[in-house]
């Protein structure tokens, strides 16, 4: 019986420049909270289930809290807009 061979995923991280973010330089800090550990195991889940770091989850909740989810979605949208340019040339569309 052939050997089993261990899948290791390899993931490659990128510095982020102050344009990878829709609000530029991260350039302010939150005190550290104080949670129970239930909602800290919560919040781990729903940030794997999302795909993001649980940091990336606080910030987009404080964020679309403080500045409304229409706007927090505007900025995204123009920042792909900035950052890709115009989709359809890139498709090759005419």
């Amino acid at each position: 019986m052939p050997e089993k061979t261990e899948y290791v995923e390899r993931r490659v991280a990128f510095a982020r420049t102050a344009a990878a973010d829709i609000f530029g330089k991260l350039d302010a800090e939150l005190a550290a909270i104080r949670i129970d550990s239930e909602t800290l195991v919560e919040l781990h889940k729903m940030a794997n289930e999302y795909g993001v770091s649980i940091s990336e989850l606080c910030r987009t909740t404080l964020r679309v809290r403080a500045w409304g989810e229409a706007h927090i979605e505007t900025m995204a949208r123009d920042h792909i807009r900035r950052v890709m340019g115009n989709a359809g040339t890139m498709r090759g569309a005419a």
